[in-house]
């Protein structure tokens, strides 16, 4: 099974040869939180997303 930071990763370079995208990565949390520190999502320019930032997503 492949990490899933390997797998947005992997989602962004399929998107990025055809459109903009943008990588988003949590920096910082305080407290409780679903998603850590280096928590990626991906997402396209026509709004398509992959990964997670909080406790939804992909």
């Amino acid at each position: 099974m492949e990490s899933l930071d390997v797998n947005v990763l992997t989602q962004g370079i399929s998107w990025v040869v055809s459109q903009p995208i943008w990588l988003c990565t949590v920096i910082t949390t305080c407290g409780s939180s679903p998603r850590p520190p280096g928590a990626m999502r991906v997402i396209s320019s026509d709004g398509q997303y992959h990964g997670s930032l909080s406790g939804g997503g992909y």
